[in-house]
């Protein structure tokens, strides 16, 4: 996929919340000869801005705060292209020069569904995807995936589409800014979801006779934290799992044309049932979606594909593969360093 790159001007007052718990945040509050500046350069693919939200977290530890509260997330940057879409850039100056947190998340937004079996449409509000447990931690952000898993729900032919990007984009980096100096670097965001596909062959190959649906019900994870205890890990909310059942009516017969289902999920071990049903009946096949070891796992920036091997085997292969297009699928990373 062609990369662009996209250009971002950025008023800070008009775009920057402080979610100071104090008066006085270290960002944007600089006594004299201890001032420091940050420059982050960012690309993504081609589309740009449309179809998502890319946001900045800074968080910094506050001695004055005398509590469990880890990091302070001191302030939040909505980052919006401008009018050409063709690269941004984001700057900030007068901050206290000492060590910051700074995250960088791109979810998606914006984002139509059309009503399916369900019944249900609407549009993916990535803004409302985040949310804090504890005030002012950053530890307690989380990002909310539960109306992507049912967009896709309501529309199974949504993540389907080559121009719609379901994935959350992540990348945190920690770094000293320094007295009288501009931090200036290049950031690059990686996906932390995962794909499953399920391939289920040429129907008329696999089956007596003419399906009419094929369903695939299983628990999912819905909540994922913004923190990465510093090492890149994908840390789910305990006890967020919720069930889905993705129904699919357009299985081509006697077309020759292979069938799949593909669903963007947070990774986990999924645990999931694949129904078939025959036409002009209630009759149909039950499965459980396992490999020969009995698992099957989504992961980060990953494709799992579980290949249906026919009526008697089930499901017994299962493959892991990286995207196509990770070189341009993400808000650019170069590998993080500790200063």
């Amino acid at each position: 996929m062609k990369k662009t790159t996209l250009i971002l001007s950025l008023a800070l007052a008009s775009v920057a919340v402080f979610c100071s718990c104090s008066e006085k945040a270290a960002t944007g509050s600089a006594d004299a000869g201890e001032s420091a500046g940050m420059f982050f350069k960012a690309a993504k693919r081609q589309g740009g801005g449309s179809g998502d939200l890319t946001r900045l977290y800074i968080a910094e530890r506050l001695q004055e705060h005398d509590n469990s509260e880890a990091l302070h997330c001191s302030m939040t940057v909505d980052l919006t292209p401008s009018s050409d879409g063709l690269s941004w850039s984001y700057s900030l100056t007068d901050m206290t020069a000492q060590w910051y947190k700074f995250a960088f998340v791109s979810v998606p937004d914006n984002i139509s569904y059309s009503p399916g079996e369900t019944g249900a449409s609407g549009v993916v509000d990535g803004a409302s995807m985040f949310s804090a447990e504890d005030g002012c931690d950053f530890n307690s952000i989380v990002i909310d995936y539960s109306q992507v898993l049912e967009a896709q729900q309501a529309d199974v032919t949504l993540s389907r589409d080559e121009n719609t990007d379901l994935h959350v984009y992540r990348k945190i980096i920690d770094r000293w800014l320094l007295p009288d100096m501009t931090l200036t670097e290049d950031v690059t965001m990686d996906r932390i979801t995962g794909r499953l596909i399920v391939d289920m062959g040429i129907p008329e190959d696999q089956f007596p006779r003419e399906v009419e649906s094929i369903s695939i019900s299983m628990r999912a994870p819905t909540v994922v934290y913004l923190h990465d205890e510093a090492d890149g890990s994908v840390l789910l909310k305990d006890y967020s799992e919720e069930n889905f059942i993705f129904e699919y009516t357009d299985i081509p017969w006697n077309r020759r044309e292979p069938f799949r289902i593909i669903l963007d999920l947070l990774p986990s071990e999924i645990s999931a049932d694949v129904t078939v049903k025959y036409a002009g009946s209630n009759e149909g096949v039950y499965y459980q979606l396992v490999s020969s070891d009995g698992k099957v796992s989504v992961k980060p920036a990953t494709r799992t594909t579980v290949v249906f091997n026919g009526i008697s085997d089930g499901f017994r292969e299962i493959r892991y593969a990286g995207f196509p297009d990770d070189g341009d699928a993400v808000v650019d990373v170069a590998p993080d360093r500790w200063d």
